[in-house]
């Protein structure tokens, strides 16, 4: 049985007394940007679809939570990819005159093959055949072909750097991947999350450039039609 919850009766506030919305009993939404997605609902005019051959299937899946699952069809290289629609987020790193802007990821994913596919997850320029060419900015998580394990990306000007995250994806498991893109004073740090636990940083000196666009894909590595489920999905950043 769950603890007993704190009852704030008089709400709570993220605001000062002077702020328009200081005594708004509630966070206010609208200091950061946000989406997030719980897949209760799928509607396609959202998103960009891209195929590598093939036409594969993007549908609702019965299951607690809401599933969005991708299935490829059997060609060796054939994908799903999702871009959503608008490239609504971009990165705003700190410097000597700049303050920075905070930004996370999020998603909960499963795979019906550890290791027979490319995967990637997270905010990338548009790229169409980011599976086979990398995006030339963005954070993202990706799953090489051949190899279950996990990396945590950053690319500007398709210069990629891949953090290892120690952790791999296991077959019909779902995983939480998550990061939070840290600035403070002239300092921008990348930390990298499995299943709530910090497992990765890197010192970001140069930080990606242009519009960002959530994104995820699966392409096969075999000529096997693979599917990908997700529950939800999720990024934010301060305004």
């Amino acid at each position: 049985m769950p603890s007993t919850p704190s009852r704030l009766t008089s709400g709570v506030s993220t605001r000062g007394r002077s702020h328009p919305f200081g005594f708004l009993p509630a966070p206010d939404r609208s200091r950061v940007h946000e989406y997030f997605n719980d897949f209760d609902v799928y509607l396609a005019s959202d998103w960009t679809r891209s195929l590598n051959g093939g036409t594969g299937t993007t549908a609702l899946a019965a299951g607690d939570g809401g599933i969005l699952v991708t299935t490829n069809t059997a060609g060796a290289t054939d994908m799903v990819q999702h871009q959503l629609a608008v490239a609504s987020f971009n990165v705003t790193a700190a410097t000597t005159s700049q303050e920075g802007k905070d930004m996370w990821f999020g998603v909960r994913v499963r795979t019906d093959s550890a290791t027979l596919s490319t995967i990637l997850l997270g905010l990338y320029t548009v790229k169409t055949t980011a599976a086979t060419t990398a995006p030339t900015d963005g954070f993202w998580f990706r799953k090489v072909a051949a190899s279950a394990a996990i990396d945590l990306v950053d690319s500007t000007g398709s210069t990629l750097t891949a953090t290892s995250t120690g952790a791999s994806f296991v077959a019909d498991t779902f995983v939480d991947l998550a990061y939070h893109f840290a600035t403070g004073p002239n300092t921008n740090e990348l930390r990298g999350f499995v299943n709530g636990v910090q497992v990765c940083s890197r010192t970001i000196t140069t930080a990606p450039t242009g519009n960002l666009a959530l994104s995820f894909v699966q392409m096969n590595s075999t000529a096997v039609a693979r599917t990908m489920a997700i529950d939800w999905i999720f990024a934010a950043k301060e305004r």
